[in-house]
């Protein structure tokens, strides 16, 4: 029996959270089924070669969304395919125009990470009746219920997957010593509003004046321009393995407004970096389970300056018997990737 062929889909490979997790899948499933991928826009190469070598890799290199050239070359590629995987919205709304334009029989699976859910509720995008996906994967439960309220997806056609941590983290639980702390926070995420690191820059402005290092890229000039930059807040915007940074600091930090993952916390808590994080996302709600402590429902900085005096006053790194017992059981890669087997095959 042939090995069931997939094709992933994103717009292009870059630091973040969908990216990540799109990678993942793939290193997941390469040695299961017949793995292909696409890149509509142009990646840079050294993104490129976070995708097994083993992996065929279709680049579109897309230079704009009216494209014929693209649009063809697309329509070609997912003509050789039965089941094709996408990443993010503006990725899916393009492929799924294509399947419409040129009637293929191709099925597609979306895989919504969409952050903005808690506080954006609205339709997808403009004609979303017509562009209903065959199968719906949100990374929270509040997408899995947008699915079927807003976009009325069937509940058999959708599922929450919550994201896993990459492959090949290590457990870093040497420092603790506050003394050794490059910084006593570091948010990893980014630069843009709904990241909301105006309001971990005055957190630690407040809090006796810590210190803080913000880890991302500038996906807001606007936004990154009109921060306040005091002496006691680096922004590092080069590194990308943010991960292999955490044992310098004391604590990681999540001030988003909303998100589907994330993502970041879940990399604090496999590092045994402790962490302050406001309740939002798929993973929030997983994390909250064990470590309650680490969440807090609200933007009061008195609020978060209390939490903060709590855990430092008997601190210690997160246990590694909670790390794994955590990541058996919530973010096994076995379970996940037969769940994935079964949307594959019942789309099939």
């Amino acid at each position: 029996m042939s090995k069931i062929k997939v094709l992933y889909v994103i717009d292009r490979i870059m630091v973040g959270g969908a990216e990540q997790v799109f990678i993942d899948i793939v290193e997941l499933l390469e040695n299961t089924i017949d793995v292909e991928v696409l890149i509509i826009t142009k990646t840079e190469k050294s993104q490129l070669q976070r995708i097994p070598s083993t992996v065929k890799i279709h680049e579109l290199n897309r230079n704009h969304k009216f494209s014929l050239l693209a649009l063809w070359k697309c329509k070609k590629i997912l003509s050789n395919h039965d089941l094709v995987h996408i990443h993010l919205r503006h990725s899916y709304r393009y492929i799924s125009l294509i399947r419409n334009l040129f009637n293929l029989s191709v099925k597609l699976i979306f895989h919504d990470h969409y952050g903005k859910i808690q506080i954006d509720e609205k339709a997808p995008f403009a004609f979303y009746h017509f562009l209903r996906p065959d199968f719906y994967i949100g990374v929270s439960d509040s997408l899995s219920s947008w699915a079927q309220s807003v976009w009325r997806m069937p509940s058999n056609q959708t599922m929450f997957l919550q994201n896993l941590p990459r492959r090949n983290q290590r457990v870093n639980l040497n420092c603790q010593n506050s003394e050794l702390f490059k910084c006593e926070f570091v948010l990893v995420g980014n630069i843009k509003p709904i990241k909301n690191q105006s309001f971990a820059i005055n957190l630690v402005e407040k809090n006796n004046k810590s210190s803080i290092e913000i880890i991302g890229k500038i996906q807001d000039r606007s936004y990154y321009d009109n921060l306040e930059k005091p002496s006691n807040v680096n922004f590092n915007l080069t590194e990308d393995n943010a991960f292999s940074k955490l044992n310098d600091f004391k604590f990681g930090l999540c001030t988003s407004i909303s998100e589907s993952g994330p993502l970041v916390i879940l990399e604090y808590f496999v590092a045994g970096l402790p962490f302050l994080s406001y309740k939002t996302g798929g993973i929030a709600d997983i994390l909250y389970k064990y470590v309650p402590e680490y969440f807090l429902d609200s933007f009061e900085i008195s609020d978060w300056i209390e939490r903060y005096n709590q855990l430092s006053q008997n601190y210690q790194r997160i246990p590694k018997d909670l790390i794994k017992l955590v990541l058996e059981r919530e973010f096994n890669r076995d379970v996940y990737a037969n769940k994935l087997m079964e949307i594959y095959t019942k789309c099939l």
